[in-house]
């Protein structure tokens, strides 16, 4: 029987460079003879995901608290995929997971969506072994290219969110801080060697 996987998320604020480190770092994982599987959030093709793109690029308007919700359903919805592939010895990246929802709620600054109220919708998921913080200024992140598509690429907000992020930064429950203005080679290798420190710390758990 396979030993179960290491579960690592990575957060940030919007183009922070996760997606294309996580895309980088699987490779090189795999090819070191890991079984990676990746996702990111929110999802694009499932019933939810359809609602949340449309939603992010102001196709359709809720109010902050659906909009939350309705990004919670979306992880609920992965949630026994992803432990699938945990239980069957594959190593899971996401891009994005709860701690994004709790932080982008927050960020909100909408009457009742406190912190304890945002956690409190995604307790219960599966909690990563790792989760890995690109640190980045707002004021870097505007000024990559594509900011602005989502209705979320706004600088205050991101301001926002990123302070969010550092009240929900625990390195008890396993949060790695990276700088992200590092230049895109030295991140990867960054990610990557905390994802191979994580690997080993799950396996070695099991031994």
């Amino acid at each position: 029987m396979p030993k179960r996987g290491a579960f690592v998320v990575l957060e940030g604020i919007d183009n922070s460079g996760k997606s294309t480190t996580m895309k980088a770092v699987k490779g090189m994982l795999e090819a070191e003879g890991e079984f990676v599987v990746a996702y990111h959030f929110p999802t694009e093709h499932s019933a939810v995901g359809v609602l949340i793109g449309k939603f992010l690029v102001n196709e359709l308007d809720l109010t902050p608290q659906a909009a939350f919700l309705i990004m919670s359903a979306d992880r609920w919805e992965m949630n026994p995929i992803i432990d699938a592939y945990l239980d069957a010895g594959n190593t899971v990246l996401c891009d994005r997971h709860a701690p994004s929802g709790a932080a982008y709620g927050i960020a909100t600054n909408t009457k009742g969506m406190t912190a304890a109220w945002c956690q409190t919708a995604d307790s219960g998921l599966l909690v990563p072994d790792a989760v890995i913080y690109f640190d980045l200024p707002a004021e870097v992140a505007c000024r990559r290219a594509d900011f602005g598509k989502q209705r979320t690429e706004k600088v205050e907000y991101q301001k926002r969110v990123a302070d969010a992020f550092n009240y929900l930064y625990s390195e008890e429950d396993g949060w790695h801080n990276v700088d992200a203005t590092m230049p895109p080679e030295q991140l990867i290798e960054a990610v990557a060697a905390e994802c191979r420190r994580v690997i080993a710390a799950v396996k070695d758990s099991q031994a």
